[in-house]
């Protein structure tokens, strides 16, 4: 097989151009529904920013910028997209071997069809570098909204190998905010609303009265 009908085969999984029985199968899921990324907090601004910030400190996140005045934080995510990302699942089939995994899945290996006679071993990493403005506004004297806003941006790489050919590798990056979609490729990706609830649910006290928009 030449490398050119192999960059075809690997082309096809992603983007649609080819065939064969490696292909994306999309998402039933729903993205997440208008107003669940913001929580009414019952208690004043003072208190709610001056916990917040030692929370998401603690937290998995890192904190970029503070800026009080505007009631705004910034925080960033590097990591496990699967966590919070769905692209759907990819589906392969050659001879007897059936792999499905989810398509934002950040490393897998499987044995897929190439294009040709022979099986093509496929080698997948996916990376996510996501953003998010915590926005903090005093409603009124003993309330304060927050107001989760996100940007998912998305790196996958594939690379494919057959027999002794050179390997060959394909590269797609994706980007959306809370809410929205985009396609990786043949994939499309949607937040599925944990990152949004993750840090709503540092900031807000369990017993707080909290409530969504």
């Amino acid at each position: 097989m030449t490398v050119a009908r192999l960059t075809l085969a690997v082309l096809a999984v992603f983007t649609g151009i080819g065939c064969g029985a490696l292909h994306v199968v999309p998402s039933s899921a729903q993205p997440p529904k208008a107003g669940s990324n913001s929580v009414l907090i019952r208690q004043p601004f003072e208190e709610v920013w001056s916990r917040a910030i030692p929370q998401i400190g603690k937290s998995f996140f890192v904190i970029n910028n503070i800026d009080k005045s505007s009631g705004i934080l910034n925080v960033s995510y590097t990591g496990d997209p699967e966590k919070y990302v769905d692209c759907g699942t990819i589906h392969s089939e050659f001879g007897n071997q059936t792999t499905d995994f989810p398509a934002s899945k950040a490393n897998e290996q499987w044995v897929g069809p190439s294009g040709g006679i022979l099986a093509a071993n496929y080698t997948q990493h996916v990376t996510l570098d996501g953003r998010m403005n915590i926005v903090f506004e005093r409603v009124l004297s003993d309330s304060t909204r927050v107001t989760v806003n996100a940007r998912y941006v998305l790196t996958r790489k594939v690379v494919a190998l057959v027999g002794s050919n050179p390997p060959v590798a394909t590269e797609d990056e994706a980007s959306f905010n809370s809410g929205g979609e985009a396609n990786l490729g043949k994939s499309v990706c949607m937040p599925n609303g944990k990152f949004e609830s993750e840090a709503l649910a540092i900031i807000s006290p369990a017993s707080t009265d909290s409530s969504t928009r």
